[in-house]
């Protein structure tokens, strides 16, 4: 978790920010921020109950550390992970190094903060919201649909994160977290909705679908030398396809003796 400090010197060790509480002519307190729950500090009141010193704009400072997001995302996303360079976001958001550099300490912070975005992007849109019980294929359409339709909307950070994978070993670990995240959740969701308990065997299967679906999205909505498809594929198609694949490899583990949908699935036409 990062601490900012937004009067006076940084404070580098972890404080107890609530309740409010005055430490070195400071008081702490937090502030919700989306998702994000960061202390904040303020300069502690003098003898006489005053304050020490004007309380900073708080909407000015996230306004400006969103322009930095975006930046980022910008940058990231055309120069890939390992080209991408603080002075260019500075650039992007209009701002000087110096004020970058109060925000983020360095590229791989600002790169942690738009990642951490786009897990939570990727993962509450690729929920299913619907039951498996009653329509299995429909349920895992959906969510493969929910989830390459962000993977489109987001192809140049994937390849980032694909990148910096490659280069980084702590990035490696941490797209192990985002499929184990995944993964849980959909085991979690077979064992509830489906009754089928969580083995070795539905594992692996699992992990087979998972590594299916995202280098079916790269093939064909990324990577340099895609597969000469004419048209190329839509979304839509990916879905449908790659659902299929989920339903192949779970099958023996999960769908043995039940009706898979209420419907056979299909890829859209392009007509409609």
């Amino acid at each position: 978790m990062r601490y900012t400090c937004l009067s006076g010197p940084a404070l580098a060790r972890c404080v107890n920010p609530w309740p409010k509480k005055s430490d070195g002519g400071y008081v702490f307190m937090t502030r919700d921020l989306g998702a994000e729950r960061r202390p904040i500090a303020f300069p502690a009141a003098d003898s006489n109950g005053r304050w020490a010193g004007a309380v900073p704009d708080m909407r000015k400072g996230e306004r400006t550390r969103e322009a930095i997001i975006a930046a980022g995302r910008q940058i990231f996303g055309r120069d890939g992970y390992l080209r991408a360079r603080m002075t260019d976001v500075a650039a992007q958001a209009g701002l000087s190094q110096g004020a970058v550099y109060r925000y983020f300490a360095n590229k791989d912070e600002l790169f942690q903060a738009i990642l951490g975005r786009l897990d939570e992007e990727l993962f509450e849109g690729s929920r299913a919201h619907r039951d498996m019980k009653d329509d299995p294929e429909g349920a895992i359409f959906a969510a493969n649909l929910g989830f390459l339709t962000r993977w489109w909307a987001n192809r140049d950070m994937m390849c980032s994160f694909r990148e910096a994978g490659i280069s980084d070993a702590s990035y490696r670990a941490l797209w192990e977290k985002v499929r184990e995240d995944f993964r849980r959740r959909f085991l979690d969701a077979v064992e509830a909705q489906l009754g089928v308990p969580h083995t070795r065997e539905l594992e692996l299967a699992v992990i087979a679908a998972q590594c299916c679906l995202e280098e079916f999205a790269y093939s064909n909505f990324a990577a340099p030398m895609r597969p000469q498809v004419d048209p190329p594929v839509t979304v839509e198609e990916a879905a449908a396809i790659t659902t299929k694949m989920w339903l192949a490899s779970l099958d023996p583990f999960v769908f043995t003796g039940r009706e898979r949908a209420s419907s056979s699935l299909r890829a859209p036409s392009r007509a409609e």
